[in-house]
């Protein structure tokens, strides 16, 4: 994965809801795909956001309304719960018998959503494996699918998916971003941009999408046109951190570099864990000449995250880092 300052959108910390019914009702009312922000890119990267995951679907009526007691407290368990507790309630209404077709899909989605949050993507993916199997047309599960493939380095196999999920929901916004993420992860940055274009014009308060897009920018050295996408998005989301930082990123590709400080200043009152905004606050100071704010500053980024180094410049990264 590249390490952005963030992951893929890049820093994600909301545990997802989940698909199912309750009571007859769908969680999620709107039938809406939610999904949470996903990860911290490291030194020398820039901040962006990947959708994470799928995570309520309108299934209504997939369920039993029915069933016994103990089955409904799984359901309950593997539909909002998290960690080995809702991997256990998955696996006895699995092995129960007592479903088959979408709400057996469900289910398996479910468990899937489950492993990806505990790091085991290869079984996420088998789950996903099910869930297509017993409906093929689950773009939620071929989106979920994709996103597990990405966290194993499979571009390929991830870009397969998110087509899939296109072609059985074309106005897929999300899908759109995430493809766009892993072409940039692949240094096809145009791509990439005409993803997040996509993205943007199906949903124009997508914040993520343009700060993705203006990662891609900043790859290609396009400071400005950077620029003005993390405008949009801190307008869209002004406690944007992630993009606050990545704009100071394209300031310092500008070498303006109080105007960079400025938007890592933005990006850690927001967020004083922000170690990489920190980091890049200090890289800044050096540049211009500040010594021991510059050295205090990364001092203070090392005592968040002792891994934390400058990355040489590369495909998906420069200094400072995004």
């Amino acid at each position: 994965m590249s390490a952005f300052g963030g992951k893929a959108d890049i820093t994600y910390a909301a545990s997802a809801t989940r698909l199912g019914v309750t009571n007859g009702t769908v969680l999620d009312q709107k039938c809406d795909i939610l999904f949470t922000p996903d990860l911290v890119l490291g030194a020398g990267e820039a901040m962006r956001r990947r959708e994470f995951k799928s995570a309520a679907i309108c299934f209504a009526a997939l369920l039993v309304a029915s069933m016994a007691s103990a089955a409904a407290v799984d359901r309950e368990t593997c539909f909002k719960e998290t960690g080995d507790v809702a991997i256990a309630a998955c696996t006895r209404l699995i092995d129960s018998g007592e479903f088959i077709g979408n709400g057996l899909a469900a289910i398996y989605f479910n468990r899937g959503v489950t492993w990806y949050e505990m790091g085991d993507h290869d079984r996420a993916i088998q789950d996903y494996n099910e869930a297509i199997k017993l409906n093929s047309n689950f773009e939620q599960a071929f989106f979920n699918r994709g996103n597990a493939y990405d966290e194993k380095g499979q571009f390929g196999r991830a870009i397969q998916d998110y087509n899939r999920a296109i072609e059985l929901k074309p106005d897929y916004a999300k899908a759109f971003n995430n493809r766009g993420y892993v072409y940039d992860e692949k240094g096809e940055f145009d791509h990439a941009i005409e993803d997040y274009d996509r993205a943007v014009a199906l949903k124009p308060g997508y914040a993520k999408a343009f700060n993705n897009r203006g990662i891609s920018y900043t790859k290609k050295g396009q400071y400005d046109r950077a620029i003005q996408d993390y405008n949009e998005a801190i307008k869209l989301e002004p406690e944007y951190a992630e993009a606050l930082n990545n704009r100071g990123s394209a300031y310092f590709g500008k070498r303006e570099y109080d105007h960079a400080i400025q938007d890592y200043d933005g990006a850690i009152k927001i967020n004083p864990t922000f170690a990489q905004a920190l980091y890049n606050r200090g890289v800044t100071k050096l540049t211009a000449g500040e010594t021991d704010g510059g050295n205090a500053d990364i001092a203070a980024a090392k005592r968040i995250n002792p891994a934390i180094v400058r990355q040489p410049k590369r495909n998906d990264a420069d200094a400072p880092g995004f």
